[in-house]
């Protein structure tokens, strides 16, 4: 059983926060005829499920939080399962990036604020904090160290994909 720490709190607070987003993207994919200026952006079938997985990963990613919040303990599986839906939102943002830049060719090409892919930074760090991987490796140096290079990582190749996928145009 693993037991409720406080990176969960911070946990839970990002996943109502995602959560809500989720909901207020559903709203444009679900009544996509309101004059909003991304309507044909939404309207694309792509972007459509990968909104929709967003909002089913997210309501089950809040829930399994809450239940633990409110449990103070959860098994090691249920656990790595919420994990892994953390991290698959990750990934997810960047196949909206890709999806969005590769086959949406409409007029406006908004994708998420285009910045440093912070939410992806925030799943993968707290993956990070929150697995055990072996007493040796369950220092806080070493977490931070992983953090850095995540961090490099992950501009890394923000940087590699600006210019190919036109993410500066908005």
């Amino acid at each position: 059983m693993e037991s409720f720490k406080r990176v969960d709190c911070w946990a839970l607070g990002g996943s109502l926060l995602n959560l809500l987003v989720a909901m207020f993207v559903l709203v444009d994919i679900i009544n996509p005829e309101k004059a909003f200026p991304y309507t044909c952006y939404w309207s694309n079938t792509g972007i459509r499920v990968s909104g929709l997985c967003n909002l089913f990963l997210c309501i089950l990613i809040t829930s399994g939080f809450v239940g633990f919040a409110i449990r103070k303990e959860l098994k090691t599986g249920i656990l790595h399962l919420l994990l892994a839906g953390v991290v698959l939102i990750g990934v997810l943002m960047w196949f909206d990036l890709w999806w969005g830049s590769t086959f949406y060719y409409g007029e406006v090409r908004d994708k998420q604020g285009l910045g440093f892919p912070w939410r992806s930074w925030i799943g993968f760090c707290y993956v990070i904090w929150r697995v055990k991987i072996s007493v040796r490796f369950d220092t806080p140096f070493r977490k931070y160290l992983v953090m850095i290079i995540i961090t490099v990582l992950l501009w890394c190749l923000w940087e590699a994909v600006l210019e190919p996928w036109q993410l500066w145009q908005s």
